[in-house]
């Protein structure tokens, strides 16, 4: 970018205030031409019906890029200068556009809504100028002439309608793109309309618009248009308009930790902590406009003497990805020990991930449950711990006559209860829930 130099005491001319705009256009415009291309296009400009019932309809605010000079005509004392520049002419309000039905019975028009980029001086104001013969007196206008001169040199976004030829319905044909304008979408109205619907409007096939949403063809591939995330219980993924590409983070369920009986005098019974879920992330084209999927429990409590539950698989599609739960821990056992002895066991885990579409980014089992063990002659009993998940930490062991703990974060194994020396029986924990996230590229 182009910058000026001033220095201490020079006079500052108007030419220095004009060339660091010129300055700053060109630099904005060879940024936009080195990330989208030379254009033309739209940004936004989305077009919709009104949202009160009527036969108008609303052209959001947005802007054009489009394929310029730097300056076609001087800009103050600058002179014109034709070497190309992309430029962007905005859109600032709502445009509100209104149609007609065609008055004759089975016949239907189609209007095309196609913008332009629009370059014009602005505002113009009768200024003060310098009068060298009584500078205390200066001149109204030009040479003391009182002609105005422009203040602003202005770049917006035309929206313009071009009507078709009313016709039979299904025979109606779309007007030509004018030479210069670029396509926004095609309104079609049928005799009798009195009010247009979102139904009566299509994006242009041409459309050069960068977004990616209800009006958009997502030019700039691979933006991030938005993150989804699902629960146990949520059943469908649809698309956001514009998405092509998708990861898909897929992580299951982990397992509850073992319970355990009430230990009778120098017994003692601590449960296995549960296995934390697998976990896979993939990159694949969009497979459709709606996905199947399901989220994994976290394993269910184990009530007194129970082994923990197993955490359910999370899937995206019935084959796409499919990531199995983590297996709980074992119940702790009654046993008596003189030193350490193990109760009830921690799980390995089990299964293995399925990836039938796209590029695995990452894969993997959850981490094993820890055994439940005692020592100190049975008076002292831990718990295992519970196995991590890649999205979630698993719950630490559990001391003497305890309940089981809470994982954290998604798919980690809960830990495993304890009962010692004539303690209760105790329950274990859920094992942590799955979570499933799709992330929504254009």
């Amino acid at each position: 970018m182009d910058k000026l130099t001033t220095y201490p005491g020079a006079i500052p001319l108007e030419t220095d205030v004009a060339n660091a705009q010129r300055f700053a256009e060109a630099a904005i415009g060879y940024l936009a031409e080195s990330l989208i291309g030379a254009g033309p296009w739209i940004s936004n400009l989305a077009v919709a019906p009104s949202t009160v019932p009527s036969m108008v309809v609303q052209v959001a605010r947005g802007a054009i890029f489009s394929p310029q000079v730097i300056d076609a005509s001087a800009f103050g004392s600058l002179p014109a200068v034709a070497l190309p520049l992309l430029k962007i002419g905005i859109n600032e309000a709502t445009t509100l556009l209104t149609f007609v039905a065609p008055g004759t019975a089975g016949q239907s028009q189609a209007f095309l809504i196609q913008a332009n980029f629009a370059e014009t001086d602005a505002v113009p104001v009768v200024l003060p100028f310098y009068n060298s013969a009584n500078p205390a007196l200066a001149f109204n206008g030009p040479g003391n002439s009182g002609t105005p001169s422009y203040t602003q040199r202005i770049q917006r976004a035309t929206i313009q309608v071009v009507s078709g030829t009313p016709a039979a319905t299904g025979s109606q044909t779309t007007p030509a793109v004018t030479a210069g304008w670029v396509p926004l979408a095609v309104v079609t109205v049928a005799n009798g309309t009195t009010a247009i619907t979102s139904g009566m409007i299509a994006v242009h096939p041409a459309c050069p618009n960068l977004d990616a949403g209800a009006t958009g063809l997502g030019i700039t591939s691979g933006r991030l248009i938005s993150v989804k995330g699902f629960n146990p219980g949520d059943t469908l993924y649809t698309a956001t308009p514009g998405t092509k590409t998708i990861v898909v983070e897929a992580q299951a369920g982990g397992g509850a930790g073992g319970g355990c009986y009430a230990a009778l005098t120098s017994y003692f019974a601590a449960g296995g902590g549960g296995c934390g879920g697998a976990y896979a992330k993939v990159r694949m084209a969009l497979p459709s406009a709606t996905v199947a999927l399901s989220v994994g429990s976290g394993g269910a409590v184990a009530l007194g003497a129970n082994d923990g539950g197993a955490g359910g698989a999370t899937t995206f599609g019935s084959t796409l990805v499919i990531v199995p739960g983590g297996p709980g821990g074992g119940q702790g056992v009654g046993t008596t020990s003189a030193n350490y002895t193990l109760s009830g066991a921690g799980p390995t885990p089990s299964g293995a991930v399925s990836i039938s579409a796209g590029l695995t980014l990452h894969s993997q089992l959850g981490q094993e449950g820890q055994d439940g063990f005692s020592v100190g002659g049975g008076s002292i009993a831990k718990s295992g711990a519970g196995g991590n998940s890649f999205l979630g930490q698993g719950a630490g062991d559990s001391g003497t006559n305890q309940d089981g703990h809470s994982p954290s974060g998604f798919g980690a194994g809960s830990s495993g209860a304890t009962s010692a020396n004539g303690g209760g029986a105790h329950n274990s924990i859920a094992g942590g829930a799955g979570r499933l996230l799709v992330w929504e590229y254009s």
